[in-house]
């Protein structure tokens, strides 16, 4: 259930379940991601949104259960990364929205699957082909095996550490030395899994490496931990385009920016005409000109049902600042618990 709906119903919010993964049904390998040429025009994967994330959240479970060298992880990971592709070309606005509210019981868990949705869609920003598009997201499913195995966080086969020090180095908020590091830690452990080597399509490793550390440390600053509270999605845009220092790092700033907005999917924003809504699409290009659906108008009355505007249509209103909607929606304590049960991703 998207954000958006708790204007309409009071329903308890259930986040996709864990799906089996399996062969395609055609029989091939799920890790063989078929190229552009291949995909006919309205190809589709047959899989909802919530289904796609729940694949990709059982992928990252193995990964973060220490079963990176299993027989068929990788096959199961190539599936998912390739639901996630197929996904940001058919409804990419429902997955950027369940990445930017969803937390897993084990962080992990979540972060890998939220990381590959927002480079899933800086990769498609770049217009990159479809196979280099599963590649990037492949590995960013990976991101967290490699980088824990780089910096000793853990063996090969055993469970990634959860704790707050392994996260403040796994995700530290300051963003330059991490996504250097990521290239070396992408190749270190090709290394230690000779078998991913044999991708083809990770020609151009170290540019997909770099959009895959960005996406993870905005992923790390928007997303709630138990020992920190989270940034406002606007102000991790604000945090990640700032300029570090460092090109090939400041050279991402504007496709990321271009392709999220300055009010990314999810973000609560409050009007110029003092209304509240939660934005839900965001124009490529037109960063400050975003979809939303209107839950609270100016008087602090909830809508009986979500009013939606478009701000690229209605120059005359703009968004006056974000705002967060555990703080404005606090007299309405069933929509308040609402929002605070969707943040959570759980089993059906």
């Amino acid at each position: 259930m998207r954000l958006s709906d708790f204007g309409k119903t009071i329903v308890t919010p259930v986040m996709p379940a864990a799906v089996p993964l399996a062969p395609t049904a055609s029989g091939s390998s799920p890790s063989q991601a078929p190229s552009a040429k291949a995909l006919a025009p309205g190809v589709r994967t047959g899989r909802s949104p919530r289904e796609a994330y729940g694949r990709a959240i059982e992928a990252a479970r193995l990964l973060a259960r220490g079963e990176a060298d299993k027989q068929g992880t990788r096959g199961a990971v190539a599936a998912a990364a390739r639901d996630l592709a197929l996904g940001m070309d058919e409804d990419p606005f429902a997955l950027l929205e369940l990445a930017g509210r969803s937390t897993a019981g084990n962080y992990l868990y979540a972060h890998a699957a939220n990381t590959a949705i927002y480079a899933a869609r800086v990769a498609r920003g770049l217009k990159w082909d479809f196979e280099r598009q599963c590649a990037t997201v492949e590995a960013a499913l990976w991101h967290d095996a490699a980088l824990a195995l780089h910096l000793g966080l853990c063996r090969l086969g055993r469970v990634i550490p959860t704790d707050a020090y392994s996260e403040s180095v796994l995700h530290p908020l300051e963003s330059g030395e991490h996504i250097r590091s990521i290239p070396e830690a992408t190749a270190a452990f090709r290394e230690k899994l000779p078998w991913l080597t044999g991708r083809d399509a990770w020609h151009g490793a170290e540019e997909s490496s770099r959009i895959i550390g960005f996406c993870a440390l905005y992923e790390s600053i928007t997303h709630w931990r138990p020992w920190r509270a989270a940034f406002l999605p606007s102000d991790g845009v604000k945090m990640m385009t700032k300029g570090h220092g460092h090109a090939p790092c400041d050279a991402l700033a504007r496709p990321f920016l271009s392709q999220m907005g300055l009010y990314p999917v999810g973000s609560w924003v409050r009007l110029s005409n003092r209304d509240v809504g939660v934005v839900t699409k965001a124009h490529a290009g037109l960063v400050l000109n975003p979809e939303l659906d209107v839950l609270m108008g100016s008087d602090g009355v909830l809508k009986a049902s979500p009013v939606h505007i478009d701000l690229k249509k209605n120059p005359m209103i703009r968004v006056l600042e974000p705002v967060d909607p555990f703080q404005v929606f606090r007299p309405h304590a069933p929509l308040l618990t609402r929002l605070q049960l969707s943040r959570w991703w759980l089993p059906a």
